[in-house]
């Protein structure tokens, strides 16, 4: 007969003391107090599977916050995790962590300021999410993720324990920027994708104009009017001035009234 699966496993690890690669972020004794003390206000505390954010992917919940002193001189957030049993895959993640407890790992999704003590910058919760069951964590120290003040998630980085761990300054220099290597090739993209919308928007928008202005100018020109400018009025007696011979002669019989009291004749 097969063992009933277990549902409820005590003491897991939440968050361990150390420092969060690829973040530049502490998490000291004041990180894991905040976290301990969001957790029992506001338990049970949902677990998604991966960071989900579909409400399909809540596969259980966490209680009873603690904080233990006693692993290794590093201090860590344990709580009680429970599956639901009317989950789907209830049995699967049962097994999950039964069998690789080790190979796996919780990661707490929250929003949090920075605090720079003695030269390190040092994580500071305003506001604990989920807690949520991801896979590669460190040195049983658990991943997590830390969502930014306007709401936004970053990429999910591992807790690395520099007590536990045995690399050198350069190995893990080497292993952060792997880590982040897909995290600046994207970004690098995306600049150059908003680039070249922003250079392609601007010519079409500046070429957009140039022919609105062009087709108001033509409709302008096609309604003016060109008036000419009237000559200068000239008097009878200086046309007449202006006339020799048989021209004159002729002006004369035509405006003799008006032409006699300015000129003598003989």
């Amino acid at each position: 007969m097969a063992d009933k699966p277990q549902y409820d496993f005590s003491g897991v690890s939440v968050i361990t003391e150390g420092v969060a690669q690829g973040h530049d972020l502490l998490i000291d004794a004041t990180t894991l107090e905040q976290v301990a003390s969001f957790g029992k206000a506001n338990a049970p505390i949902k677990v998604l599977a991966d960071h989900s954010d579909s409400v399909g992917e809540i596969i259980g919940y966490m209680d009873n916050f603690t904080i233990d002193s006693k692993e290794a001189g590093k201090s860590k957030v344990r709580a009680d995790f429970h599956i639901l049993e009317t989950s789907e895959k209830a049995n699967f993640f049962s097994e999950l962590i039964s069998k690789l407890a080790e190979q796996i790992g919780f990661s707490i999704s929250f929003e949090a300021d920075q605090e720079q003590v003695d030269g390190g910058m040092f994580a500071r919760l305003k506001q604990l999410f989920s807690i949520d069951l991801v896979v590669s964590p460190a040195t049983n120290a658990g991943v997590f993720s830390i969502k930014s003040g306007n709401g936004s998630e970053t990429a999910t980085t591992q807790v690395f324990d520099i007590a536990k761990n045995s690399m050198n300054k350069e190995e893990i220099t080497a292993f952060v920027n792997e880590a982040i290597k897909p995290l600046v090739e994207k970004l690098s993209m995306i600049e150059a994708s908003l680039a070249q919308f922003a250079k392609t928007d601007a010519v079409a928008g500046l070429s957009a104009e140039l022919g609105a202005i062009k087709v108001q100018f033509e409709d302008a020109k096609g309604k003016v009017e060109v008036t000419p400018e009237p000559e200068p009025e000239v008097s009878v007696v200086e046309k007449f001035s202006r006339l020799n011979g048989a021209e004159r002669t002729k002006f004369w019989k035509e405006n003799r009234t008006e032409l006699s009291p300015f000129i003598k004749t003989k």
